[in-house]
C-alpha cells in the first residue's frame, strides 16, 4: 500500500525547513518506509506499508507533525 502527500508551502526556504525538521521521523518508522522530496515550493511525501493500519498511522504522524510546521511558520510570520 502507497500514500503519497503533496504539501504546498508559501516559498522554498519554509519547504527545506519543513523538510529538514521532518528528515528524522522517516528513521523511526518500523513498520512502514517514508521518502521525502523538495518539488517548487511543495514537499512530497511517498509512505509505503504492508498493513493498511500501519500506513494510515504513518500518514497521521505525519499531518499532525506538519500541523506543528504550519503552527509555528504562522506565528513566526506574524512576529516578522
Amino acid at each position: 500500500m502507497k500514500a503519497t502527500l503533496e504539501i504546498g508551502f508559501a516559498n522554498q526556504k519554509i519547504v527545506k525547513k519543513a523538510l529538514n525538521s521532518l528528515k528524522q521521523e522517516t528513521s523511526f518508522k518500523k513498520r512502514s518506509n517514508t521518502s521525502m522530496r523538495v518539488r517548487g515550493n511543495a514537499l512530497l511525501i511517498s509512505i509505503e506499508a504492508k498493513e493498511f493500519p500501519a500506513l494510515r498511522a504513518t500518514v497521521h504522524s505525519y499531518l499532525r507533525l506538519l500541523n506543528v510546521i504550519f503552527s509555528v511558520s504562522n506565528l513566526t510570520e506574524k512576529e516578522g
